[in-house]
């Protein structure tokens, strides 16, 4: 199992990134979770390690579209890479150790 970084920061927003297990499930099968409130992100632990990467970047994601209040159904896929694309590169640049991960994806090395 991977290890993760404790913190991932979105723009102004900060969230934690835990593990959870298949007991601590909020909703069946779930391999992560975003509460936005409490600034959390949770991943299922019982993943590979290709999967716990992708899951942390779809739920980044899900956090980078509220960051960009692109929740909306009459946002155009245009409007919502405009929108997210400067976040992620902010997303890159303020988080060395998870853009590490993708990294080592990348080289296969995880």
């Amino acid at each position: 199992m991977i290890e993760l970084p404790p913190n991932v920061r979105i723009c102004n927003r900060d969230y934690r990134l835990r593990y959870f297990h298949d007991d601590e499930a909020e909703s069946e099968g779930a391999d992560g979770l975003i509460h936005y409130r409490s600034g959390l992100i949770r991943i299922q632990s019982l993943q590979d390690n290709t999967s716990i990467l992708e899951t942390v970047l779809h739920e980044v994601a899900h956090a980078i579209n509220q960051v960009a209040n692109v929740n909306s159904d009459e946002t155009t896929e245009e409007e919502l890479v405009t929108r997210t694309t400067p976040i992620w590169m902010c997303v890159w640049r303020d988080n060395p150790d998870l853009l590490g991960l993708v990294n080592q994806y990348a080289q296969g090395e995880l």
